[in-house]
């Protein structure tokens, strides 16, 4: 992801139109404007499939689908399963969060902590939910 201060130098340096669409194709092909771009984008990256993420998650494969095309509008949990079953780092698991239009991960909260932990250390859906039980808190639905 590039950031924002390389961004602007490089739009500062912009001086005809063919350079300036340029710019804006690639801001927009980095920032997708919803979750479901977000995903499909790091699908192609890692070259995976919904059945790869739909097992990886452990959510039901015809809901995975649904979340990915967009049909469906996933709540916290099943956005945290996914970005734990793509491995997706905490900076991609906030943005997911984001774009999804959900709150991000916050490290005062024991249950985010505990995700927080589990993404950190790259653990499935499966460890982390059991990390979660042995704390106490509700696992990933």
């Amino acid at each position: 992801m590039k950031e924002t201060s390389d961004l602007m130098s490089r739009l500062n340096n912009i001086s005809n139109d063919k350079a300036l669409n340029d710019f804006i194709k690639d801001v927009d092909g980095n920032y997708p404007l919803t979750f479901s771009e977000y995903i499909k984008k790091i699908m192609i990256e890692r070259d995976l499939y919904k059945v790869d993420i739909s097992k990886a998650s452990l959510i039901d494969r015809s809901y995975t689908s649904q979340i990915i095309e967009g049909t469906k509008k996933p709540g916290r949990d099943k956005v945290l399963a996914i970005a734990i079953g793509l491995k997706l780092s905490i900076d991609e698991t906030q943005k997911a969060l984001k774009l999804a239009g959900l709150n991000e991960l916050y490290p005062k909260s024991k249950r985010d902590s505990i995700i927080i932990f589990a993404i950190n250390q790259k653990m499935n859906v499966m460890d982390t939910n059991a990390e979660l039980a042995r704390y106490g808190e509700a696992e990933l639905a």
